[in-house]
């Protein structure tokens, strides 16, 4: 079984304490989620704390460990650099902390969403972007979503996400767009007997 106290110490030694406290705030929310659907909470709750274990590691330092662990070269390429940290972590936790590939899918599709995600993948994109912390103007519309449909949240946190990205200029990363045509068919298929449903 995975240790969370250790977990906790381990990331309290790498992590600042923004970072840090981020990630308490995401496993908290991440732990309301899982009670209420009736997932493992144990389980959510490293994953939720560990997700960023290689956010700060740095983009030069993320390249590096690629390159010295043999992973997959097309890493390096990536057009958005913020999502590498996602899969380095994911290499970390499996191969030093055990985590199953699962639990590793869910912490490479932490930042970018990604088609057909598991629940614990969901559960975990979804407290990272609504964790206490946040204060988005819709965030409580958000939480809110959670608690009724996880594919519906989905939707709607992917469509604030690239409307927010958007207004910034940002470009908007290949697997982001796809999940949330994803998740439109989907909920759309799921709520067909009530007609369209308008996403604003």
């Amino acid at each position: 079984m995975y240790n969370l106290d250790e977990m906790h110490l381990y990331l309290k030694n790498i992590l600042s304490e923004e970072r840090y406290n981020h990630s308490v705030r995401v496993m908290q929310k991440a732990e309301e989620y899982a009670r209420f659907y009736k997932i493992s909470v144990d389980i959510l709750k490293i994953l939720a704390l560990s997700h960023d274990i290689a956010k700060e590691m740095g983009y030069l330092d993320n390249q590096k460990y690629v390159i010295e662990n043999d992973l997959d070269l097309s890493l390096l390429f990536f057009e958005n650099k913020y999502k590498l940290h996602g899969y380095v972590g994911a290499d970390i936790l499996e191969k030093r902390f055990g985590f199953t590939k699962e639990m590793g899918d869910a912490i490479r599709e932490h930042t970018t969403a990604n088609k057909e995600m598991s629940v614990i993948s969901k559960i975990l994109f979804l407290a990272d972007k609504t964790e206490d912390g946040r204060k988005f103007s819709n965030i409580e519309e958000e939480r809110a979503l959670v608690f009724q449909d996880l594919d519906l949240a989905m939707l709607v946190v992917l469509k604030n996400t690239i409307d927010h990205a958007m207004k910034r200029g940002k470009k908007i990363d290949g697997m982001t767009i796809d999940a949330f045509y994803y998740f439109y068919d989907l909920v759309l298929f799921k709520d067909k007997s009530k007609g369209m449903i308008k996403v604003s």
